[in-house]
């Protein structure tokens, strides 16, 4: 069994990171302390299905827009540089009914990337539970996502 991977700490003079998706952001930094004080096993993302969900897999001259995907800052040439063998995380949200439960990435969109564009077929990730992924959620746009001094919200 290989050794379980630590969520890397985040320095201190570093904004704090958010993942943007709807009415939410997800505050990424929150979410590796919380992995980092509650260690668990990794899961097995496989990668095509989440490439495709995220629109990582399209043909860029086909002018579609998917309704995922990295955004407009993304950086292809960095996401080549990521590490493959560090986590991804996968928050848990509430669907529709009551007890549905919904995978959503929320932080490792450029190692999706590269895994795609690699061909590998999986990527390790960690997955929040609920309760967590509640700790670490708050309304887009409200003061918990601002990043001091600015009034703007954090990436």
């Amino acid at each position: 069994m290989p050794a379980p991977h630590h969520p890397p700490s985040s320095p201190p003079d570093q904004p704090p990171q958010w993942f943007l998706f709807g009415p939410w952001a997800f505050d990424i930094t929150a979410a590796a302390a919380i992995l980092r004080g509650e260690p668990r096993e990794t899961v097995t993302l496989p990668v095509a299905p989440w490439a495709r969900a995220y629109g990582l897999d399209r043909d860029p001259g086909t002018g579609t827009i998917p309704l995922l995907g990295p955004g407009p800052g993304f950086d292809a040439g960095y996401a080549m540089t990521t590490d493959l063998t560090r986590p991804v995380i996968i928050a848990t949200v509430h669907g529709s009914a009551p007890a549905e439960r919904l995978a959503l990435l929320i932080d490792g969109t450029c190692r999706l990337y590269k895994a795609h564009a690699t061909r590998a077929a999986q990527l390790p990730a960690w997955v929040l539970t609920p309760a967590e992924t509640l700790a670490v959620r708050a309304p887009r746009g409200s003061r918990a996502t601002r990043r001091p001094g600015t009034g703007r919200s954090g990436r």
